[in-house]
């Protein structure tokens, strides 16, 4: 790859990453006002966007569908989860 090539990658990542960051940013206030969403749906889309953004807050608000969740077996799967990632998160910090 030559430097120009390099230069437009960045770019278009930069690019990206920008249309990421506003798409949750636009996203995830929305979210409590859309109905017709489940709760493990919302606990899809929360852990996504924490993945990404690395933001607790989101982790905490899947934590909070996934306590809402009226299965129990859906509800524990998605209690797992949360754990994990926020497990996952922990240990990112603590060894960065």
């Amino acid at each position: 790859m030559n430097d120009s090539q390099i230069e437009n990658t960045n770019e278009e990542l930069n690019n990206l990453y920008a249309i990421r960051k506003e798409a949750i940013n636009s996203l995830i206030p929305d979210m409590e006002k859309v109905e017709g969403v489940d709760e493990e749906r919302k606990v899809e889309i929360y852990m996504t966007a924490a993945r990404i953004t690395n933001n607790s807050n989101l982790l905490r608000l899947a934590y909070g569908a996934a306590k809402n969740i009226p299965d129990t077996v859906a509800r524990a799967e998605a209690l797992i989860d949360v754990i994990q990632e926020v497990n996952y998160s922990i240990n990112k910090l603590e060894n960065s």
